[in-house]
């Protein structure tokens, strides 16, 4: 990820729909009302993570899509 990037992550507090994520950490942060938060971690095994990862790459190349 980049520096900064735009996320969809709702903003606890005042509900702003595009939140940012901070750099390397997994922090967010909302213009709307500057509250800074840490996003949840995801406890993914090993397996998991490589199936998602897998799935992914299958949607972002079209290949898997829930459009008939």
């Amino acid at each position: 990820m980049n520096s900064l990037s735009i996320v969809e992550q709702r903003c606890p507090r005042c509900a702003n729909r595009r939140t940012v994520h901070l750099g390397y950490s997994r922090d967010l942060f909302c213009f709307n009302c500057r509250l800074r938060w840490e996003s949840p971690a995801y406890d993914f095994s090993e397996r998991e993570t490589s199936r998602l990862e897998g799935y992914r790459g299958a949607v972002a190349s079209g290949f898997y899509s829930d459009w008939r």
